[in-house]
């Protein structure tokens, strides 16, 4: 039904029909899962007892709170720039991981 008000549905799913191309959409968003789970919790630890800065904190509470910035900075924004010193070492390995 929808096919009839934009074609490119259609071509989305007959690509998304071929196994090969399914196999490999599924291990990308594997590894980009998995790589946003790791880079949340260890951003969460690194920064959950920043001395300087109480909202790094509080957005850094837990692995939960910590994912939507963690997804804005692995897309290469950032935003925010004041971290510590392990938390930077954590943004080096985001940046070497998903370039």
């Amino acid at each position: 039904m929808l096919d009839n008000y934009v074609p490119c549905v259609r071509l989305l799913g007959q690509v998304m029909r071929r196994p090969p191309i399914r196999k490999q959409l599924a291990v990308a968003s594997y590894v980009g899962a998995t790589v946003w789970f790791l880079a949340s919790c260890l951003l969460s630890l690194a920064e959950r007892w920043n001395p300087n800065d109480e909202q790094q904190r509080e957005r850094f509470a837990s692995p939960l709170a910590a994912a939507p910035f963690v997804l804005v900075h692995l897309t290469g924004d950032y935003p925010l720039i004041d971290y510590t010193v392990p938390a930077k070492a954590v943004h080096f390995c985001m940046i070497a991981l998903m370039s």
